[in-house]
Formats: structure tokens, C-alpha cells, sequence
């Protein structure tokens, strides 16, 4: 093999036209001629090192280049990436590309067309590239058309092995783990070896560490160890693929940053404490005069614009705030400190180079710009935050909106409001959820819209959303909207649940008085396997929350284990656990129109006093 034999001639005269020039004026008889003696010295664009139909060895050179064992049809420079469109897609071929002491970038799928495609699918592991000489300290990366889940990565004798489906695509060389990059391209992935030079550059400053270490308690125990020799060492090598809780944060002044996959909180306030056991967050200043921008990863990432009551980027008008790109609208959330009702959305048009982009713009009712994102089509509404004092905005598309969808009790909701069934007749909206995820969640100057959300007859995670609502873990049959009552398909026996409470007055039921089945005695849910069948309660509110369940308070017990408490029938089968409970007192008081039902309610809740208890 002939060093620079495949370098793509034609790619390189149309990325340079003064090199082309040359070569037409005699000068150089060839542009590999001229790169040999020029070129692979300095950094140029359209260096293209390009193969066959046919099994090819390629070596790369220079100080940047794109290595691809296929034949291709056109390639050109494209910011990060250079656009190819193949010809071949390597099905049968086995093809071995080297790096060089330069920034290699090696192609295993293009990404001219709307569907980019992968190279060396076909015929399992009989057709593959072996990439040699993959440089993991400097800036050589591995191009996928697909995102990161499309792929298996296996390290088999300290190589890494790349498949789709099952399908072997390469085998990179020396190399334990590769790690898709912080930036999304326009279509597909880059990997990178965790110990990539610009990771160290671009996002180990900005990384928490002590924020990392507290919300992950027992990776202090592997850095006291040697395991790793510090929290960025654990993210990078273990916990960004275990979905670890991780924090990227700016520091005072303008910051732009960008980070690897992993669940992050990210913010351009410093952020000097975090809380894990409520999830709070704390930060040294609020951004004003303040420039930052920063790119989403790939993963849930949670930018924080604002925190405990107060906007961030307040105070110069639209000269201070956060520029936030690679927004996910299936995933991610913009999380800020007052409901969405205190906030304006634009359309804000930024001139650049003499072209327009538009922005999705958030801003108080002031108008002072707290943030932009690089995505003008965005929608957003508001659900629940995990970090306390805050809101989360998402696009009506985020996986966390299906999930509660799919467990909202539609029929309910729509026979206790028939305005809300007009308004679906009429097309204002899709659906009786969709109506109470932009309007009804809020409640109304006269009356609470109350939401229902329900499992099923297995074992399920319940969450819900508004001002009020109801949570069950069983499977609903039917429902009284007029009298709040409800049939139960079964009754919790053999099952698990789960029920997360949110902000807002959260019913967790956990039985039923059977107002619809008066021949049915009233009992607990979960009764019939002892210990073995009860409803987890998370985020339980001592001063709103209620519980709710069928019979007297003689038919209960409750017993403070391990911090949590144990609500139990009189005969000891367990019913519920109210996690972090341990030091709830619970009280227990009937309503007139439901006399066989029990709501049990902390100590401290303010509705003893208005009861007079």
C-alpha cells in the first residue's frame, strides 16, 4: 500500500480551488501530488481518504482527514463533518482504515441523503472495517449514521466491536469503550474514546464534581479504592452508560460548553450545592450580564434557567441570557422558576454572516430574555420538576408526556367536564388529555379539575400531573364522575405499585369504599399475599397530600420500618409504604357523601383544622 494512493482527488481539487488552480496551470500534476508535498502539512478541508468496491486497506495522513473504506459518489466539507453520499455501502467487503498521527474522522455510514445509511450491513460478521491506529487521547472519532441506542458496543479482547441488530460493522482496535460525543450532528453520531483531548478542554472544567459525588454516594467508595481516580474519571468511563446523575455548570461570567451522554443538570450558574435527598439545587450567582451557551447531549438533559423563585438572566434586557442548541423535544426540559403562565414564547429572528435564524425565544412578562433555543418550531407545557422550587417545560412530544398519557383515565376526566368534551367536538383539541395538560392542570377561578391516573392489573409506576389528582395502581373498569366513584378490575392482589406524588394535592388511593357496589364490603387494596402485594408511595406531601381507601380506622395499623411507614390491616397485611415516612403521624376522617370510605391525611395538614380535628 502506497501512502495517500487513496486519497480522493476530485474531493480535494472542489474543497480547494486554489489548488485546483494550480494543478490546471501545471504547477502540481495531480492534487495528491500537491497534497504529498503541501497539503499534509497544513490543515485542509476535503482530505478524503476513500476505498473501493472491493477490500481495501486505507492509511491515512495530515493533519486532518476522513478515512472511508467504501466508494463514494461525493463528499464535501460540512463544519464538523464532511457530507458523503456513497456509492457502496461495503456489503461483503472487509476493509481495514488507519489513522495517522492527526484528527481522524472514520466513516461507517453517510449522510447526504434523508436516510442516512450504515456501511457493512449484510452478512453478519463475514463483512466489517478494522480500524487501526485509533488515536484516544487526541480528536479521532468514529461517524454512525443512527443514534447511539440503534448500536451494541462489546469490548472482546480490548477491542471494541460495533454491531446493529446483531450485525457487525467494525472492530476498533486497542480500544476498551467509545462514548457518542456531546454534539449532535446533523444526522448521526460521533464516538470518541473517553480519554479524548477535547473533552478535557471542553467539558471537564465545566463538570461538578462534588455535585457528582453526592448524588452518586457510592462512587466515593470506588475513587477511595483506585478503581478511578476521580468522579470525571467514573463519568467518563462507567457512569455516563449507567445513566448517572451528573451536573455541567458554567462559572461567573460567559461560558460555552458541552458535554457527553448522560442524565445532566445543566446550568451557567455555578451550582454549589446539591441536595440529593430532595433533589435542590443551590448556585452562586443568577446570570445577570450574563452570555451563555451550551449544547444538549445526548440522554435527559434538564437546563436550568431558573431556581427556588428566581429567573435567571434577568436584569439587561435581552444582553444576558442562555443560548441553548441540540434542544431534544423527546426527551429533554427547560426547568424554570416560575409556572408557565409567568412567560412569553417568540419567535426571535438572529442575523449572522448576512443570513437569518430563527429562535424559539423564552422571556418574562417583562419582556427581559432569559433564554434561546435553537429550534423555532418548539411547543412547550409544563409538568412537574424533580428539582423542588422549579418547573419543567417540555415539547408535547417528551417521552414523559406519553408515558402519562397512556395512564390518564380519559373517560373520566371527560364525563366530570362536559365544557372540556365541547371543546374536543369543536377541534380546539386533540383529545380530553391534551385539554388538561394545557388548560385543565392549572384548575379554574371556580372549581379544580381533577385528573385521574391508573395502573393496570400488573405491576406498574404511577405518576400524575395538576393542581389535583388522583392516583391508583390498579386497572379502573368504570367510573362515576357525579360521585367520584369507581369499579376496579381487580383489586391489587399479587401486585407491586408504585404511585409518585407531584406538586399539587395528590389522592393516592389504596382501596376502595365501592359506592358503585354497595353489596361489596369496603377494603384495601393489596390485601391476599401479605407482605408479597402493596402500593410504594413516593413523594408523599405531609401538608396536602391525602390517602384514600375503603373502611374504619379500627380495620388499620401503621408501623414506622427503616424510615418508611407501613400502613397495614389489623391483620397484618400490608397495604401501603409512604417511602421516607418513617415520622408521619397519620389521622383519619370520613366525608358525608363517601361514609364508608376513610381518607387518612399527616398530622399536619392544614384540613384537620378546617374539619375543627
Amino acid at each position: 500500500m502506497e501512502a495517500n494512493s487513496f486519497l480522493n482527488d476530485a474531493i480535494y481539487l472542489a474543497e480547494n480551488p486554489d489548488i485546483a488552480k494550480a494543478v490546471a496551470e501545471g504547477k502540481y500534476a495531480s492534487g495528491r501530488e500537491e497534497y504529498e508535498a503541501i497539503g499534509q502539512y497544513q490543515e485542509r478541508n476535503g482530505v478524503v481518504f476513500s476505498g473501493t468496491e472491493g477490500n481495501d486497506r486505507i492509511q491515512s495522513s495530515g493533519q486532518k482527514s476522513s478515512v472511508v473504506g467504501v466508494k463514494i459518489k461525493t463528499a464535501k466539507s460540512a463544519g464538523r463533518l464532511i457530507t458523503i453520499e456513497a456509492e457502496t455501502l461495503g456489503v461483503g467487503e472487509l476493509d481495514t482504515l488507519q489513522g495517522s498521527p492527526g484528527r481522524n474522522i472514520f466513516y461507517l455510514g453517510d449522510n447526504a441523503t434523508e436516510t442516512p445509511q450504515d456501511f457493512y450491513l449484510g452478512n453478519g460478521d463475514q463483512d466489517y472495517a478494522l480500524i487501526h491506529f485509533f488515536d484516544p487521547t487526541s480528536e479521532d472519532a468514529i461517524y454512525l449514521a443512527g443514534s447511539p441506542e440503534d448500536y451494541q458496543f462489546e469490548t472482546v479482547d480490548s477491542n471494541v466491536q460495533i454491531s446493529k441488530n446483531g450485525d457487525l460493522i467494525a472492530i476498533v482496535e486497542g480500544i476498551s469503550r467509545l462514548i457518542p460525543d456531546g454534539l449532535f450532528t446533523n444526522k448521526g453520531i460521533l464516538l470518541f474514546a473517553p480519554q479524548n483531548a477535547y473533552y478535557a478542554r471542553r467539558s471537564q472544567p465545566y463538570f461538578n464534581e462534588p455535585a457528582y459525588l453526592a448524588a452518586n454516594s457510592d462512587v466515593k467508595e470506588l475513587l477511595d479504592s483506585g478503581e478511578y481516580s476521580s468522579g470525571w474519571d467514573h463519568f467518563m468511563q462507567k457512569g455516563s452508560d449507567e445513566g448517572r446523575q451528573t451536573f455541567f455548570n458554567g462559572v461567573v461570567g460567559n461560558d460555552s460548553f458541552f458535554y457527553p451522554l448522560g442524565n445532566a443538570i445543566v446550568t451557567g450558574m455555578p451550582i454549589t450545592e446539591y441536595d440529593p435527598a430532595t433533589g435542590a439545587i443551590k448556585t452562586a450567582t443568577t446570570g445577570s450580564g450574563d452570555y451563555d451557551h451550551y449544547h444538549g447531549a445526548f440522554g435527559v438533559n434538564r437546563f436550568l434557567v431558573g431556581n427556588a423563585g428566581v429567573d435567571f438572566y434577568v436584569g439587561q434586557g435581552e444582553q444576558d441570557h442562555a443560548l441553548i442548541g441540540d434542544f431534544d423535544p423527546k426527551q429533554d426540559e427547560l426547568i424554570v422558576a416560575q409556572a408557565i403562565q409567568n412567560y412569553k414564547f417568540e419567535i426571535y429572528e438572529e442575523e449572522f454572516g448576512g443570513e437569518i435564524y430563527p429562535l424559539f425565544q423564552l422571556s418574562t412578562q417583562a419582556g427581559d430574555v432569559i433564554a434561546r433555543l435553537e429550534d423555532p418550531e418548539l411547543e412547550l407545557v409544563q409538568l412537574p420538576s424533580t428539582i423542588p422550587g422549579t418547573y419543567a417545560l417540555v415539547s408535547p412530544e417528551n417521552e414523559r408526556i406519553q408515558q402519562l398519557q397512556a395512564s390518564f383515565y380519559e373517560a373520566y376526566y371527560l364525563a366530570a367536564n362536559p365544557d372540556v368534551v365541547a371543546a374536543v367536538k369543536q377541534g380546539e383539541y386533540k383529545t380530553g388529555f391534551e385539554q388538561y395538560l394545557k388548560v385543565g392542570q392549572f384548575g379554574e377561578s371556580d372549581r379544580e379539575i381533577a385528573g385521574l391516573f391508573a395502573g393496570t392489573d400488573g405491576n406498574d409506576t404511577v405518576t400524575g400531573f395538576g393542581s389535583e389528582f388522583l392516583l391508583f395502581g390498579v386497572a379502573l373498569t368504570e367510573v362515576d364522575a357525579e360521585q367520584e366513584a369507581y369499579k376496579t378490575g381487580s383489586m391489587g392482589k399479587g401486585e407491586v405499585d408504585t404511585l409518585i406524588g407531584a406538586p399539587g394535592l395528590t389522592t393516592f388511593m389504596i382501596g376502595n369504599d365501592h359506592l358503585l357496589s354497595p353489596e361489596t364490603e369496603p377494603a384495601a387494596f393489596y390485601v391476599g399475599n401479605g407482605d408479597a402485594d402493596y402500593a410504594l408511595i413516593q413523594n408523599f406531601d405531609p401538608l396536602e397530600d391525602f390517602l384514600f381507601t375503603g373502611g374504619t380506622a379500627e380495620d388499620y395499623v401503621f408501623q414506622s420500618v427503616d424510615n418508611n411507614l407501613n400502613i397495614s390491616t389489623s391483620d397484618g397485611d400490608l397495604v401501603a409504604v409512604i417511602e421516607s415516612g418513617g415520622s408521619l403521624t397519620l389521622k383519619s376522617f370520613t366525608i358525608p357523601e363517601r361514609p364508608n370510605g376513610l381518607v387518612l391525611v399527616d398530622a399536619t395538614n392544614p384540613i384537620l383544622q378546617q374539619l375543627g380535628g
